[in-house]
Formats: C-alpha cells, structure tokens, sequence
C-alpha cells in the first residue's frame, strides 16, 4: 500500500469540502479506502455516558455487517475501551487497543470481526475527546494483510489527523450556529463569517457577514488590490505566512487565532483551513472559484468573551489608556504605531507601557505580551 503525494493531497482536498459541507465525509471515506488498496474505513462518535455509538460512516464493509454492527456488535466493540480515554490527536494501533489474544476470546471478534475477513489488523486515530463523547478515524485490515498494509496504514492516519480535526472543529462552528437558529426560527447575535483568498491574499468570497466586516473595516478590511489584511499587524503577518504556504502547496494551513474588534473589544474565534473546489458544484461554482486552491477563514463571534480592555484594567488596575498600550504591544505594534494610531507622542505611550508593566509585574515586552494573552 503506497500513498502518493497527490493522492494525499486528493485526500486532504476531500477534507475540507466536508468542513464546509458534511456530507462530503463520506467521499472521504470511499476514497481513503479505494487509495490504501481495500482498507475498510470509518468515523464515528462513542457517547461516553451511554457507551452508544453515533454517526457512523463507513465505506469498505459488507452492508449486512454494517447494519448489524449498528443494530447490536456496536455495543460490545473490544476495541472501544482502548481509545475512550486517550487523547486526542492519539494515533494507535488495533493491539494497543485489545490485544489480539484478549480479542479472539469475545463473542465481537467469533460473531463479526472473524466472520467479516478476520478483520483484525489495522487501527486509527482520536479525532476529539471532551470526556463526554470521543470521535474515532480507523480502518481495519485482514489478519493476512497485516504485514504488507499495517504500517502504512498507521503513517497515513497520523498525517491525515491534523486536517481532520481542524475540519471537524469547522463542522462544529458551523453546526452551534444552526443550532441556534434552529431553537429560535432567526439568526441569533450575528452569522459565521467566511472568506476565501488565494495565494496573493486577495479575497475570493466572502459571504454577507464577512463582506460587512471588510467593509466595516476594524477586524480586517482589503486594500486596492482587494488583499485581505487585518487590523492587526501580528495577525496581517500570520495571513501572509499562511498565504505564502498556499501559493507553495504546502497543506500545513490549519490555525486557530482570536481577532479583536477594536471598536468595542469585540472577539472573533478564527480557524483557517485549506479549501479546495476543483470537483464540487457548489455555490462557489458561480463564482469562479472550481479550480483554485484556497485558504478559508472561519470566523465566530464569542459570545461569552469580555473585552480585552476591560479585564486588563479589572485584573492589574490599569489605567484604559494603559491597558490599550499593553492590548496593542500584545498584537505586535509597535510603540510608535500605537502613538501614531492614537496620535499621541511616542513619549506618552512609552510612559504608559512603563506605567502597564510596573503594575503587571514584568520586566521585558515578551513578559507583557505572554502575561497579557494569558489573561485574556
């Protein structure tokens, strides 16, 4: 079993049209079986509480096994206890899980894994575990092809993991906000934002409230070549880097960040992926997009988080002025840009930065911005 760099690219591409739209899952699952040469593949969900599975998809498997499994062999699968407690990002083989001569002994492996091709090889990944619900990639392999697929098999799962929870954690943001919808009939607060930009940062797409904060103007904004930047100079810089990866093939592009409106300290939840539509009819189709490898931004109002300011002033007794200072030092400006900003001399702001880091009990700005990050 040999999986060439495009076929993982073709993989990962598959990854992040399901975060946008999870159906696409399962065209994951078919493809990661047919390229690994017949391993049979599956996601799903383990209720901690309920020991009940949920949201299985699977490709590979006789359908009458998948329905029994469903219907009965899901609740006494041996190799369950062997991940529920594992971190996520866990990568394990099916012996770490129950070793084989623990597992011949169940009625699991004598009614369905012995008679489904002694499926017994193979393993697979923690995709999630928040101690309430753990949520598994694995694949399982016949014992007689153990030797020639196996590692392979497990080299594939720990490369593929990375992008599949970043796709995940989309689904979920997406998915809060349907929910919420859902409860009340409206829009509850504000809709996720999205943009699309390609590899020179200009922007793609961008739905409505996207496109109202670029016009807007105080988290992110385009210049005259319709490059995205964010107000942020440490956050403009991540964009670049990240863009830079894109225009490369490089598919290292899942990060998580937190944006500042800083007209009210409002706080955005960001994540970026890497987005690929080259064979989707969707409703990037109409605009041109089919084709281009793109970097997407997620973007979600945190409801629940207090203004940067605020706390910095709550917490160490600074002055607005102060904790403004310390909050743009945190975001990477400089002490002339902040002066400049709030056109002020470069005097003051020294004055204030001093003032802040007293107060805050540090001695270097690399001091300040990890006291301020972690505060806020």
């Amino acid at each position: 079993m040999s999986v060439s760099q495009t076929d993982f690219t073709r993989l990962t591409n598959l990854i992040f049209k399901a975060a946008v739209d999870p159906g696409k899952w399962q065209d994951f699952l078919d493809a990661l079986h047919q390229l690994t040469g017949g391993v049979r593949t599956h996601m799903f969900g383990q209720d901690v509480r309920s020991n009940t599975q949920s949201g299985i998809k699977s490709s590979g498997y006789d359908p009458e096994a998948v329905r029994s499994y469903a219907e009965y062999y899901g609740t006494m699968n041996a190799w369950v206890p062997g991940f529920m407690n594992r971190a996520a990002g866990s990568v394990m083989h099916a012996e770490e899980m129950c070793p084989v001569e623990d597992l011949v002994r169940t009625e699991f492996y004598n009614d369905w894994v012995r008679p489904n091709g002694d499926i017994l090889g193979g393993g697979g990944a923690v995709i999630f575990n928040d101690r309430r619900r753990s949520f598994l990639l694995g694949g399982n392999i016949r014992r007689r092809d153990i030797e020639t697929k196996q590692d392979q098999w497990m080299a594939l799962v720990a490369r593929l993991v990375p992008s599949i929870q970043h796709a995940i954690e989309i689904n979920q943001m997406i998915a809060a906000k349907v929910v919420e919808q859902t409860a009340v009939k409206v829009w509850l607060w504000h809709p996720p934002s999205v943009v699309a930009i390609d590899g020179q940062r200009r922007v793609r797409f961008a739905n409505e409230e996207a496109q109202t904060l670029i016009n807007e103007g105080a988290v992110f904004c385009c210049d005259l070549r319709e490059r995205l930047f964010f107000r942020s100079p440490r956050l403009t810089r991540l964009l670049e880097r990240l863009a830079d990866r894109l225009a490369r093939h490089d598919l290292t592009l899942e990060t998580t960040f937190r944006a500042v409106d800083r007209r009210n300290g409002q706080v955005f939840r960001c994540r970026t992926a890497r987005l690929a539509l080259r064979d989707d009819a969707t409703m990037f189709s109409d605009l041109g997009l089919i084709g281009r490898p793109l970097l997407m931004l997620c973007m979600m109002r945190d409801q629940h988080a207090t203004d940067a300011k605020g706390m910095l002033v709550e917490l160490f007794s600074l002055t607005p002025c102060e904790a403004e200072v310390a909050e743009s030092i945190a975001e990477g400006r400089s002490t002339r840009e902040i002066a400049e900003f709030r056109k002020v001399s470069i005097h003051t702001i020294r004055n204030q930065l001093k003032s802040a880091m007293s107060k805050m009990d540090v001695v270097r700005r690399t001091e300040l911005v990890r006291k301020v990050l972690t505060s806020i």
